[in-house]
């Protein structure tokens, strides 16, 4: 029973080869794969040198997008509430005068016109 076993060379690219390959990489002259095959290195090689010596690529920033912060979102809430309060307290004004214009038409005609049918007050 044979085993076919490789065994890796260990080598190791000069800093100035590093910052050239990247160069070139970062100018379109090369892409990843082209690197790969021409250095004999695998590709999270070159990603790590990508993140070291680019001047384009910078890993460590990061985009954080997320919803509205927990103050300004207790405020927006804060504000629709008083929205709606507002706009509540409008509709009852509109029930009570509407109720009471019902009661002042009714005693003037005499008749109860709330209920059903119009009856007669006597």
């Amino acid at each position: 029973m044979s085993t076919n076993t490789h065994k890796l060379s260990h080598r190791r690219f000069s800093e100035s080869v590093k910052r050239s390959v990247i160069k070139d990489l970062d100018n379109g002259l090369l892409r990843v794969i082209d690197i790969v095959r021409s250095y004999s290195v695998h590709p999270q090689t070159v990603y790590n040198w990508r993140e070291k010596y680019s001047v384009h690529y910078q890993r460590k920033t990061r985009l954080v997008v997320e919803k509205r912060s927990e103050g300004t979102q207790k405020q927006a809430l804060e504000s629709r509430i008083a929205e709606l309060e507002a706009a509540l307290g409008r509709k009852q004004m509109e029930l009570d005068y509407k109720n009471k214009l019902i009661e002042l038409m009714g005693e003037e005609l005499k008749m109860d016109l709330e209920k059903k049918g119009g009856q007669t007050n006597n």
